[in-house]
């Protein structure tokens, strides 16, 4: 986490730029380093939908696979270890819901 572009970035007057990280992933990776907040069964708290909506991000968009899996990267990067093992069920739950769709699917 401290090497490249991150190390590079205290000389650099421009801030670092993250254009390969989706908004919701994003949200939830700075929410969970302000707050300590991580998808689960309590899903979102009154001071959690706050943040995400400050944030322009709707709760229903932070649990489709491809975000997921780029929070996962996120989470990774920054190195928030209690996100990375709440994602990974999630991310268990997105796959098993795109197989189910694909298997009931007629065939063509």
């Amino acid at each position: 986490m401290f090497g490249g572009d991150w190390a590079d970035s205290a000389a650099a007057k421009e801030p670092i730029a993250l254009p390969a990280w989706q908004r919701a992933a994003f949200a939830l990776a700075i929410v969970n380093l302000y707050t300590g907040w991580v998808p689960g069964p309590d899903a979102a708290p009154k001071p959690i939908t706050a943040a995400f909506a400050k944030l322009e991000v709707k709760l229903a968009e932070l649990y489709h696979y491809d975000v997921l899996v780029n929070c996962l990267d996120l989470a990774e990067m920054l190195e928030c270890p209690k996100l990375m093992t709440a994602l990974k069920p999630k991310i268990v739950d997105a796959i098993s819901t795109r197989i189910n769709a694909i298997s009931i699917k007629p065939a063509a």
